[in-house]
């Protein structure tokens, strides 16, 4: 995954610290990202039907953490 998010050419060493940041927000909160898929197995299959994946929170706070 690091190397995913590498930049291109010499703006590698300038862009480490943010690089890691995202990397630790996403490390941190793996559990939540990957919670509905949890929660599926857990609901009637009626309920089942609302729970809609999205990452309008996930996006956010990228985009926080990144900007």
């Amino acid at each position: 995954m690091v190397r995913l998010l590498a930049p291109p050419g010499g703006r590698r060493r300038a862009l480490r610290s943010r690089r890691q940041e995202l990397l630790g927000y996403v490390s941190r909160h793996a559990e939540a990202i990957t919670a509905l898929d949890r929660l599926r197995l857990r609901v009637a299959l009626a309920a089942r039907l609302l729970l809609t994946p999205g990452t309008g929170a996930m996006e956010k706070n990228s985009e926080v953490v990144i900007g």
